[in-house]
C-alpha cells in the first residue's frame, strides 16, 4: 500500500543505495577544537523528514554531509487511483577550505561541493525517472537552490546547505466499502 512514510522510505533507501553510496565528503571531527579541522572521507547520511539532533544521532550516522527526505504535500485522486507527493530534499555539506598532503588552507569553495552534491542526485533522478512504483514527473521539472534564510543565501560556513524539489507520482489502491464482503 502506498502511503506517505513508504514514498519517504523507498526515495530515503534509493538515495542510499544508488547515489550516496557513489560519492564521498569530509564529515567533520566534532571533537576537533583547533584550526586543523581534522576529517574523515565518508558517504552522505540519508535521513527521514528530520536530521537527528547530536545528542541522539547513533555514533554510525552523521548531519553532515547528508541528504534529508522530507515532502511538501500529498495529493490523491480516488478516482484515477493514483497520488502525488511533492518531495523536497535538503543537502548538508561541512568543507572550510582545501585539504591537502598534510596541510590546510581555509577557503570559502564548500558551496561547489553542494552545487555538485545537488546536481549529482538531480542527474540520478532523471536518469532513473522510476523509483520503485514511485515515477519522477520530469514533466513538471526540477528545482534547486541554496537554502536561503529571509530571502538570502544562508551563510553558516563551514557548512553548506542546498535544496532540490520533485514530484513523484504513484498509484494509489482504492477499496470500496460496498466491496468489502467480497475481499
Amino acid at each position: 500500500m502506498a502511503t506517505t512514510l513508504n514514498n519517504l522510505e523507498i526515495i530515503a533507501n534509493w538515495l542510499k543505495e544508488k547515489v550516496c553510496s557513489q560519492l564521498t565528503y569530509k564529515k567533520p571531527n566534532d571533537e576537533n577544537n583547533d584550526n586543523t579541522y581534522e576529517y574523515q572521507l565518508v558517504n552522505p547520511d540519508v535521513h527521514i523528514v528530520y536530521i537527528p539532533p547530536k545528542d541522539i544521532i547513533p555514533e554510525t550516522r552523521h548531519v553532515s554531509p547528508s541528504i534529508v527526505v522530507q515532502y511538501d504535500n500529498n495529493k490523491t485522486f480516488p478516482k484515477e487511483s493514483k497520488g502525488m507527493i511533492n518531495i523536497r530534499l535538503g543537502f548538508s555539506i561541512w568543507n572550510p577550505g582545501l585539504h591537502s598532503s598534510g596541510d590546510y588552507e581555509r577557503n570559502v569553495d564548500g558551496y561547489k561541493d553542494v552545487m555538485n552534491f545537488v546536481q549529482y542526485v538531480e542527474d540520478a533522478l532523471v536518469k532513473e525517472e522510476l523509483i520503485g512504483p514511485i515515477r519522477i514527473r520530469l514533466e513538471d521539472g526540477i528545482e534547486s537552490g541554496p537554502l536561503k534564510e529571509q530571502g538570502v543565501i544562508a551563510d553558516y560556513y563551514p557548512y553548506w546547505f542546498a535544496y532540490l524539489t520533485f514530484t513523484g507520482e504513484y498509484c494509489k489502491s482504492t477499496v470500496h466499502k460496498k466491496y468489502d464482503h467480497l475481499l
